[in-house]
């Protein structure tokens, strides 16, 4: 039973910093590819993985932001109220049309204007683009897999591991100290509602007997297609949501982080 149980937490751990071998400066937590890396073998080298991975949550400020190079769609908006569809990304650009309040539109790409200002573009008989500020659903940030992200609002960390596979599946690993008071939600791609919870353990890290973590999985017939998810974290009332492409068969564990500051 002890052999099973280290030879989870190696596996748990195993993809944690494959990617991961320093940070770039600055506000945005960057990992780094790292071509001979290779994964842990004993139950030492988990915890020296894991280590490092928690000295990089902890030094992060920001999100690693940037828009995915997958087209398709990335996630559903859904504008508050009537709003002007415009020709490119910007309120001085050409107003080509209308879209309704309420209705979840597909969103296939993010601008930033000068201002700060996101826009998405929508494929309404043609590009066109609308203010993403002005709707509900979309992320507050879109992170690479195996960038550690720190969300300002709810205090948590977010960090999503990847370990090649046949077949895609996905699971919350949640932890920390306000690990029982944070509802995690995972989006597929296109959805404006959430995956439901389908079992939901306490699991103890295989290198320390006090630190717990809950493992929240989804029904396993659920079908994983390649695009844009997104994860909601609502915990004491702030509520943040952020993305990540996933176009690779594999295992995607969607770490959440959150303690009290």
């Amino acid at each position: 039973m002890k052999a099973t149980v280290i030879a989870l937490g190696v596996l748990l751990l195993a993809g944690s910093l494959a990617h991961a071998q320093g940070t770039t400066s600055g506000d945005a937590c960057v990992a780094r590819e790292t071509a001979d890396w290779m994964p842990p073998t004993t139950l030492e080298s988990a915890i020296a993985l894991r280590a490092s991975l928690s000295e990089i949550i902890d030094s992060c400020k920001s999100g690693n932001g940037g828009a995915p190079g997958e087209e398709g769609v990335w996630f559903a908006a859904i504008p508050d109220a009537t709003m002007n569809s415009r020709a490119c990304p910007g309120t001085s650009c050409e107003r080509v049309g209308q879209v309704d309040g309420g209705v979840p539109l597909p969103v296939f790409a993010v601008e930033r204007d000068t201002e700060g200002r996101d826009w998405y573009s929508l494929d309404l008989e043609g590009k066109t683009w609308i203010a993403g500020w002005l709707t509900r659903g979309g992320p507050d940030a879109i992170i690479d897999v195996k960038a550690p992200y720190a969300d300002e609002g709810t205090g948590c960390h977010v960090y999503v591991d990847f370990m090649p596979a046949k077949r895609t599946r996905m699971v919350f690993l949640v932890s920390g100290t306000l690990q029982t008071s944070v509802v995690p939600r995972l989006y597929l791609p296109g959805s404006a509602e959430p995956l439901p919870a389908f079992g939901q353990y306490y699991r103890t890290f295989a290198d320390s007997e006090d630190e717990t973590f809950i493992r929240r999985g989804h029904r396993r017939d659920t079908r994983y297609p390649n695009g844009l998810y997104r994860i909601g974290i609502e915990l004491d009332r702030e509520v943040a949501t952020v993305a990540f492409v996933a176009d690779v068969p594999g295992e995607y564990g969607l770490h959440v982080i959150c303690n009290p500051d």
